[in-house]
């Protein structure tokens, strides 16, 4: 998709009044001022693209409740991830993320994140205090130790840890009373 066709699949979009706005497999390398200017926008898709990073303007997507960015080439977030507090999903699925802004913290009503296949060696403190949060998958990093707050997320349902480098699980995940499902298989686990 040229640069062109993109803007205009945007106006369009835009001048219809859709909410839901899909750009998922058309090569995107970067994301055209316009598209934050779509503000009543509530899922919007651009996985299987090519971006490498994401402007601070992503911020002004206040009314998003689904963000799909999986199948990019993402080394790093922007802080203003932090002011999509409307979100409940982020799918970071499959890009090189080696760290997490402190930003993500503020996303009070994520219920679901996706962060498999990255390269995440830790977790910010602070995202364990999304207490809204159901599903976490962290499938396919290099997590080799699990922080005690991740079992303050009482309302956790889903725990995908496959394919790290844990070695031992703290007596503290006992805690997370609402588990259903928990992934542990491809591990170093000894204990």
């Amino acid at each position: 998709m040229t640069d062109k066709e993109l803007l205009m699949r945007i106006r369009k979009a835009k001048a219809s009044k859709a909410t839901v706005l899909d750009l998922r497999r058309e090569k995107i390398t970067a994301l055209p001022t316009e598209l934050f200017r779509f503000t009543s926008l509530t899922k919007l898709n651009l996985s299987n693209n090519k971006l490498t990073s994401l402007p601070p303007e992503i911020g002004q997507l206040t009314s998003l409740t689904e963000l799909n960015l999986s199948y990019n080439q993402l080394t790093a977030l922007p802080p203003e991830i932090g002011q999509l507090t409307s979100l409940t999903k982020l799918d970071l699925n499959r890009n090189q993320l080696t760290a997490l802004p402190p930003g993500i913290c503020q996303l009070r009503n994520l219920k679901k994140l996706i962060l498999i296949g990255n390269q995440l060696t830790s977790l910010p403190p602070k995202l364990f205090q999304l207490i809204s949060l159901t599903e976490l998958y962290l499938t396919g990093n290099q997590l080799t130790t699990l922080p005690p707050k991740l079992f303050q997320l009482i309302n956790l349902t889903r725990l995908y840890l496959t394919g790290n480098q844990l070695t031992a699980l703290p007596p503290e995940i006992c805690q997370l009373i609402s588990l259903k499902e928990l992934d542990l298989s491809y591990n170093q686990l000894t204990a």
